[in-house]
């Protein structure tokens, strides 16, 4: 899939666009039916913990202040798991998860059961 990458109107809203990814600044305060979310290797499941991985989170995102000079290792796992958590509830219906990180998908799944 693609991801979004602006237009007139946006892409949350322009139904020629379903088929694309967009980040968390695109959907962000929006509500939909379903919602599929791709938790990338910046949090994964260590030891029994969701740990935020700020490693692992894109360096030339510029946007979420992550990895900017001034921010702290604690602000850096709060502003990841606050991103997720945004993610997390933009769906009414139902959200499509998937990790890249096994374990917290293995995690994730035993919620459900």
């Amino acid at each position: 899939m693609r991801w979004n990458m602006g237009g007139k109107i946006p892409y949350i809203l322009n139904e020629d666009e379903n088929d694309r990814i967009g980040s968390i600044y695109t959907i962000q305060g929006v509500d939909m039916d379903y919602a599929g979310v791709i938790i990338g290797k910046d949090l994964r499941y260590i030891n029994g913990k969701v740990i935020p991985y700020r490693a692992s989170h894109l360096k030339d995102d510029k946007n979420s202040g992550i990895w900017s000079k001034t921010t702290s290792l604690a602000l850096a796992n709060k502003l990841i798991r606050n991103a997720y958590k945004v993610l997390l509830t933009r769906a009414i219906y139902g959200t499509y998860i998937y990790c890249e990180d096994k374990a917290l998908n293995e995690y994730l799944k035993s919620l459900i059961k």
